[in-house]
C-alpha cells in the first residue's frame, strides 16, 4: 500500500513538539506533504523539518484553503489554536480528507453539533487526539472495569492540575491562545484529559451518557500574583483583568447514576496531576499515588495508606493492556508513549478502514463541557447536557 500522505495544520509549540518526538517514527509510512501555520516563520520551519527528515520536499502554507486545494493530501492533523479546531476539521471532511485533531474546548455548543452534522453528512475518518485515553494507567484501569475488577462503579474523578502561570502569561510572546483564553472566559477551559479516560469507564455513547453538569469556579487570583512578581509594570499580563478562576470544579451526572468531578488547577503552584480516581463497590485506583485499594485486602492500611502506594506495579501483570504490553518491548515517543500510541491507532484505522476509537460524538460531547461549564458559572446552577447521538448511545456498542 502506498504511503499516506498527510499535511500537519499548526506548527507552534504542540506541532513541533509532536514532529520531532512522534511523528518521525511514522515516515516509513506516511509522507508529510505539507505544513501550514498562519505564521510564515512556523510554516516553513515545519516544511524544512520534514523535508530534512524524509528527503521528500513538503510545501509549506500560510493559507489553509489553499493547502487543501493544491496539495489534498489524504488526512490532515490538526494542531492548531482551540479556536481553529472545528472549522478546519469541518472543511476538510467536507473535502474528503480525513482528519486527527487535537483536544481543546469549543466556544458553542452548535459549534459540537456542527462537527456531528458534517461527519453524518460525509462519513470522512475523524478521530479526536486525546492521548491521556492511552496512558498506562488508564488503559489498565480499562482492563480491571472489563474483568468485574471494581464491582459496580460509583465515582470517578480528575484534573487537567498543571502550573500553566509562565505559559499562561507569557501568551503574547510565544504567540499562544491562552492567555485571550484566560482573559476573557471563565468555566472549564481544557476538559478532555482528564474527562474521556473517566467517560471510557462508564461506557460513553455506549449505553451511558452525561445528563447534567455544575461548574463552580474560584476568584481568579494566580496569574495576577505571577505577573506582578515577574514582569515590569508594563507587561501585557500586569494589564490584564483575568477573568478565568484559578480553580473551576464541574461535577457530572450520567444517566445510569455515577457522578464524575473534574478539576481544573493552571493558574497556582503545584506538581502536575491528573488525579485519574475510580471508584467502585470492590475496589478503588488512585493515579496520584499509584495505588490499588481492594476491599477485604488493604482496609488494615486505612490510616496508613501510604505504606501501599505505588502498589499498582504489583497489577500491571494482571491488568496491564496488551497495547501497553507490546509497547514496553520498544518504547517511543513523547508524554509516556501515549502521543505515539495515538497516532499508531489513527493511521492503522485509516489504512485499514475500521472505525475511529475516539469518534465525533466523543469529540463533541468533550469539548461541549466547556461551554456548558461557562453556561453554568454564569447562572450558578446545574444544566442539562446535550446528546449528540441523538438516542444512539441507549444501543450503540462500537
Amino acid at each position: 500500500m502506498s504511503k499516506l500522505r498527510v499535511a500537519l495544520v499548526g506548527y507552534g509549540e504542540r506541532g513541533s513538539q509532536l514532529s520531532r518526538e512522534v511523528l518521525v517514527h511514522f515516515l516509513d509510512e506516511i509522507t508529510f506533504v505539507a505544513v501550514c501555520d498562519k505564521y510564515v516563520d512556523r510554516a516553513e520551519a515545519g516544511a524544512a523539518f520534514y523535508t530534512e527528515k524524509s528527503s521528500k520536499q513538503a510545501a509549506a502554507y500560510t493559507d489553509y484553503t489553499t493547502m487543501l486545494a493544491e496539495v489534498k493530501p489524504d488526512a490532515v492533523i490538526l494542531t492548531t489554536s482551540w479556536r481553529d479546531h472545528v472549522p478546519c476539521a469541518c472543511q476538510a471532511m467536507e473535502e474528503g480528507i480525513a482528519v486527527a485533531m487535537e483536544v481543546g474546548g469549543a466556544y458553542a455548543v452548535e459549534q459540537c453539533w456542527e462537527l456531528v452534522r458534517t461527519w453524518e453528512r460525509t462519513r470522512v475518518p475523524f478521530m479526536f487526539l486525546e492521548n491521556c485515553c492511552y496512558g498506562r494507567v488508564e488503559m489498565a484501569a480499562l482492563e480491571m472495569k472489563k474483568s468485574g475488577f471494581f464491582g459496580k462503579i460509583v465515582h470517578c474523578s480528575g484534573g487537567y492540575c498543571h502550573d500553566l502561570r509562565w505559559e499562561i502569561s507569557n501568551g503574547e510572546n510565544k504567540r499562544h491562545y491562552r492567555f485571550d483564553e484566560y482573559a476573557s472566559r471563565n468555566g472549564e477551559n481544557y476538559p478532555s484529559h482528564e474527562f474521556l479516560p473517566l467517560a471510557r469507564m462508564l461506557d460513553l455513547h455506549k449505553g451511558n451518557r452525561p445528563m447534567t453538569l455544575y461548574t463552580a469556579v474560584s476568584g481568579a487570583h494566580g496569574l495576577q500574583e505571577y505577573a506582578a512578581e515577574n514582569y515590569p509594570p508594563e507587561h501585557r499580563a500586569n494589564n490584564t483583568a483575568f477573568l478565568q478562576g484559578d480553580i473551576a470544579t464541574t461535577v457530572i451526572r450520567f444517566a445510569k447514576g455515577e457522578t464524575v468531578t473534574l478539576t481544573l488547577d493552571t493558574t497556582l503552584p503545584r506538581a502536575y496531576s491528573r488525579g485519574f480516581t475510580v471508584r467502585g463497590t470492590k475496589a478503588a485506583l488512585f493515579e496520584d499515588t499509584a495505588s490499588v485499594f481492594e476491599d477485604g485486602k488493604h482496609n488494615k492500611y486505612d490510616l496508613e495508606w501510604n505504606k501501599q502506594w505505588n502498589n499498582i506495579e504489583g497489577y500491571y501483570e494482571r491488568f496491564d493492556s496488551e497495547v501497553w504490553k507490546k509497547f514496553q518491548q520498544d518504547p517511543v515517543g513523547s508524554h509516556g508513549g501515549m502521543d505515539y500510541l495515538e497516532f499508531a491507532d489513527f493511521f492503522a484505522c485509516l489504512r485499514e478502514g475500521k472505525p475511529m476509537p475516539i469518534d465525533v460524538y466523543d469529540a463533541a460531547m468533550t469539548m461541549a463541557l466547556t461551554p456548558l461549564s461557562e453556561m453554568s458559572v454564569a447562572l450558578g446552577a446545574p444544566v442539562a447536557v446535550p446528546d449528540f447521538t441523538c438516542g444512539h448511545w441507549i444501543k450503540r456498542l462500537v
